[in-house]
Order: C-alpha cells, then structure tokens, then sequence
C-alpha cells in the first residue's frame, strides 16, 4: 500500500487482527473507546523495538508469561516533578523538583536489605535526624572530625546497648 495522504482503518466490529499461517497472534482493538494492543498466543510478549546507531535493539519487552511485567533494555527517565508511584495505594513515590530528590512512604516503614554495605554521602557533610519534621539529632563529617549530636533544647543524647541478654 503506497499513498500519498493518509491510511484510515476503519473497522466497525472495533479490530484488526494480525495473522501468521491461519493463527491470531496480535490485535488493535477499540475496548470502550480505550486502544488496545493485544498479543493473542499464550504466554507471548509484546516487544518494541527500534534502531539505535545502526543496531536493532529492543527498547521494551511487556513480558506476558509474567502477568506484563515491563523490561526496559536502558533507563527510564522522568521530567522534573514527574514521580514514581509504586503500590495499589501510591503510598510509595520517588520523584525530583530539579533542585532536590525526594523518597515518600505513606504508611508503614522503609526498609533497606541489601547484601553489601550502606553508605550516606552528603557533599554538604550533615545528615540531619527528624520526626515529623521536626529536627532530633544530626551526623556531621567535618574535615577532621565526625560527630553525632542531638538539636533538641536540653534534649540528652542517650547511647543503650545490650548487656547480658537485658
């Protein structure tokens, strides 16, 4: 099909079908209005792929044998202000204003597990400890010396350990 202007598909049942050897593998589907992109053959996924300097890559797998689960071959980048939102409640968000970086927990807790070592490095050398938003203590790396303080009014600093069991 070669034509100068556009090319209208226009079926009044709401698909179009892509066939190999007599067997549907995919559709474009009008679903309430909604536009569908559809692999029909079980446990078949939905790839896009591109050109990138001279090399087919494939930039986005949908895996269907994992209930769609999103592969991406590089990043994923987001705008300023655009937000990561993961959980069925959004109760987990990860976004940047351009300026700062910003991790939200809506309930619960934020736990980090990883099989290595945590490191904080703040170029500004404070770590800064709150509770609601009210500041409790700070860690500060000086450039000879490390302390741990507490920024209440009269707030002790109290250090507990566990001493034969207790």
């Amino acid at each position: 099909v070669d034509v100068a202007g556009d090319i209208i598909l226009d079926a009044d049942g709401g698909d179009v079908f892509f066939a190999d050897g007599g067997t549907n593998i995919g559709g474009l589907k009008n679903a309430s209005s909604d536009f569908k992109i559809e692999s029909k053959v079980q446990d078949k996924d939905i790839k896009f792929a591109g050109n990138d300097g001279g090399s087919g890559i494939t930039a986005l797998t949908l895996d269907m044998s994992d209930a769609g689960t999103a592969i991406f071959n590089h990043d994923i980048t987001l705008p300023d202000n655009g937000r990561l939102v993961i959980g069925a409640g959004s109760d987990y968000v990860i976004t940047s204003d351009g300026t700062h970086g910003y991790v939200t927990v809506d309930n619960g807790n934020l736990n980090f597990d990883v099989a290595g070592d945590i490191t904080l490095d703040a170029a500004g050398a404070d770590v800064f400890i709150k509770n609601n938003g009210g500041s409790r203590g700070t860690l500060k790396a000086n450039t000879n010396d490390f302390t741990i303080g507490s920024t209440l009014n009269n707030g002790p600093m109290i250090f507990t350990g566990i001493d034969g069991g207790s």
